[in-house]
């Protein structure tokens, strides 16, 4: 603003806030102040000190700006310096970029001048608290250049005046002819939205941390299958009871009956030859109890990690969906679940962004019998719609031998021979596999597949399945893509 522009300000704020008590001061981001007042001509209003480097701007506002869960230290001053104050008047100094509003401190001895002084220039804008002698009791930022050096305790000294012509420049001319009535509204209208939460940068620190929680469910899933059963190790002890006798140290492992079975079957237990017969059979009993122990800690561990997940992903949902208005209360929560909090830039919401959908990880099919088919678009979306968009008894289907999708078939019941015959041509069409003739496709309920230390992207292993041999019909094909939903 220039200084034509200042003194129009000054007189319609003194006008309008003469009197008024400051209630609260709030400060939604860096450079940007809120007053609140109460008593002045138009009762309560919304004192709003701009300060940021291209802005220097003060109006009166109706808006509600969000702001931070704590306040800024520099704000926490401001509230012991001024907050509770009454204002005085509010004036220009020496027809120069620079506001000052009168404040009395109201104290036990009586009232105490705590003025703000504010210097509008479009650089580097400033606010000082200044006592009764202009001595400077805070400031927004550090002075120390050519021209002057202040700090806290000095006396007050404004920068250099400006060219004179600046004094001739027109008033607001970008809002043409207007009614100084309006001019609060209509710099409310044209100032920058401020909004607290940056809701693309926590989107995007969210989706590292899913990903992150995936793999450290699934490290533990790999733990969890690794370990023996307690009760198997268990079973091989009390099997090796009875042949004891027969072993020596220095053997590596001994073939023995299991009495138990209705068929005759032999077992193979591995020795330690280092150990005694009876030192091998006490291991295996203790590797039991271990078993045990570890199987416990690590479902615990588990269930813990899978609560976590199912927070992330409720709190993703929240995110996506909620209001600008209502986003800063977010900030808890992530900050609870360890998520980095950023604020958003100045602007950074002075449009609502059109709420774009997010692409799903699978094309979606209907079968002939009314069941919904998903395919995995890419390695990624392979994983994600296997391990989070199927159940353990849902079905799972892939070309075998082949790189391809991942099919999944939404029912956890038995598979109708259509359902099967069309979810495994799916699986054949988007594989490497369809060059023609009979190809085998693997099916198997969801909860026989898991990843692998050092697996891939979409690389998976199946503990049992079962395989079906198809070959293209293109009628049937048609059929299917005739009703695929992309989503």
């Amino acid at each position: 603003m220039n200084q034509r522009e200042i003194g129009l300000i000054a007189d319609l704020l003194d006008r309008r806030l003469d009197g008024a008590m400051i209630q609260k001061v709030h400060h939604p981001v860096e450079a940007l102040f809120v007053l609140e007042v109460y008593g002045g001509a138009e009762g309560r209003e919304r004192l709003v000190i701009d300060l940021r480097r291209g802005h220097a701007t003060v109006l009166l506002s109706e808006r509600k700006l969000p702001n931070p869960p704590a306040p800024p230290a520099f704000c926490a001053v401001l509230r012991k310096l001024i907050q509770n104050g009454r204002i005085r008047g509010v004036e220009q100094v020496g027809g120069d970029r620079l506001l000052r509003l009168r404040i009395d401190r109201m104290t036990e001895a009586g009232p105490v001048p705590h003025d703000l002084l504010l210097e509008l220039i479009p650089g580097y804008p400033l606010l000082f608290v200044l006592d009764g002698d202009d001595r400077i009791l805070a400031a927004s930022g550090a002075v120390h250049n050519e021209q002057r050096s202040l700090a806290r305790g000095d006396h007050y000294r404004p920068p250099p005046a400006p060219a004179p012509t600046d004094r001739e420049l027109p008033c607001f001319k970008r809002f043409g002819a207007f009614d100084p009535a309006e001019l609060f509204a209509l710099l409310d209208a044209e100032m920058e939205v401020v909004t607290g939460l940056d809701r693309k940068a926590l989107l995007k620190d969210l989706d590292r941390r899913l990903t992150r929680q995936l793999k450290k469910i699934n490290k533990i899933e790999v733990d969890l299958r690794k370990l023996p059963e307690g009760a198997e190790v268990r079973n091989l002890g009390e099997l090796l009871k009875p042949s004891l006798h027969e072993l020596s140290r220095g053997m590596t492992e001994v073939r023995v009956r299991d009495w138990a079975a209705e068929d005759e079957t032999w077992v193979t237990i591995a020795l330690d030859p280092k150990l005694s017969p009876q030192e091998n059979l006490d291991k295996l009993f203790q590797d039991a109890r271990r078993g045990d122990r570890g199987r416990i800690a690590i479902e615990e561990r588990l269930q813990i990690e899978r609560a976590q997940l199912d927070q992330l992903r409720a709190f993703e949902a929240e995110l996506r969906t909620v209001d600008d208005d209502a986003l800063e209360s977010l900030a808890p929560r992530a900050e609870a679940l360890g998520l980095e909090v950023k604020r958003a830039e100045p602007g950074a919401a002075a449009k609502k962004p059109k709420e774009q959908p997010r692409r799903k990880c699978y094309r979606s099919y209907r079968s002939r019998d009314g069941l919904e088919i998903r395919v995995g678009r890419s390695s990624q979306d392979n994983d994600e719609l296997t391990f989070q968009h199927c159940l353990g008894n849902e079905w799972w289907l892939h070309a075998q031998d082949h790189a391809g999708s991942h099919v999944v078939v939404k029912t956890s019941d038995e598979l109708p021979e259509q359902t099967l015959i069309d979810a495994a041509t799916l699986a054949v069409q988007y594989s490497k596999a369809r060059s023609g003739g009979k190809q085998a496709v693997s099916y198997t309920r969801r909860k026989n597949v898991s990843k692998f230390k050092g697996a891939r992207p979409g690389q998976v292993q199946l503990k049992s399945h079962k395989t079906i041999l198809v070959r293209f019909e293109d009628e049937r094909l048609e059929r299917l893509e005739s009703g695929r939903s992309e989503g």
